[in-house]
């Protein structure tokens, strides 16, 4: 989709492709294969990246972790992975999270733009980004982009599979919200949003705060507290 765009809108590109097979699903080998006669259509560079992960608790957790590893081991520095996170995973993130407790940085949801992975001490490596454009998109708009231009893809069975809670709020929770609300995923972004900006505020006061600190305990500023 986002080859087609920049096609018809003549725009210049420079970026090429990357399929992440985590061979958890008996269908991987066809759509990997989707993504490479893609690649091919389109003239785009494109690259598979294979995994192999056991079974077991928490698999969903393992295998995004895994996945963003292998990204940032193999793209290159200064550059920036971009994904098609919508709307809606926004939303389903932020209460996924909300179910879990989180507070205002978890609430927060998935950022548009971050550090693709951390290094040492949990310190961010800005030579390689992750980027997700598509946050404020609905998914309709997008199903509607792509068949209106008579686009392809793939749609994954698990997606109708109610184990995973993803699928549960797709299938039973957001069709009551919509019932009761008018726009409850934009709504519930837009929050994200907010507690996005907040999250940002309090991070930057503290690191102003400590900034008032000194090598010299006798030096601080206390009036600075007050």
């Amino acid at each position: 989709a986002l080859r087609h765009y920049l096609s018809i809108n003549k725009l210049s590109h420079d970026f090429s492709t990357v399929y992440v097979n985590h061979g958890l699903s008996p269908l991987a080998e066809i759509w990997q294969k989707h993504c490479e006669q893609l690649a091919i259509q389109w003239q785009i560079q494109h690259t598979t990246l294979a995994l192999s992960l056991d079974a077991g608790a928490n698999l969903e957790a393992r295998a995004r972790r895994a996945r963003y590893q292998a990204l940032a081991l193999h793209g290159a520095k200064q550059a920036c992975v971009l994904t098609a996170h919508h709307q809606q995973d926004q939303a389903e993130t932020f209460l996924a999270r909300l179910f879990q407790g989180a507070g205002i940085q978890g609430l927060s949801g998935m950022s548009s733009l971050r550090p693709l992975h951390l290094v040492g001490d949990n310190i961010p490596d800005k030579s390689q980004w992750l980027g997700r454009p598509l946050l404020s998109v609905s998914q309709q708009a997008l199903y509607d982009y792509a068949s209106a231009n008579q686009l392809t893809w793939v749609t994954d069975p698990m997606n109708s599979d109610t184990h995973y809670e993803r699928v549960f709020m797709r299938t039973e929770l957001w069709p009551v919200l919509a019932r009761r609300y008018q726009q409850p995923t934009a709504s519930i972004v837009k929050s994200a949003q907010l507690l996005q900006h907040t999250s940002a505020l309090l991070a930057e006061y503290q690191h102003l705060d400590w900034q008032a600190w000194s090598q010299n305990a006798q030096s601080f500023d206390w009036q600075f507290l007050l």
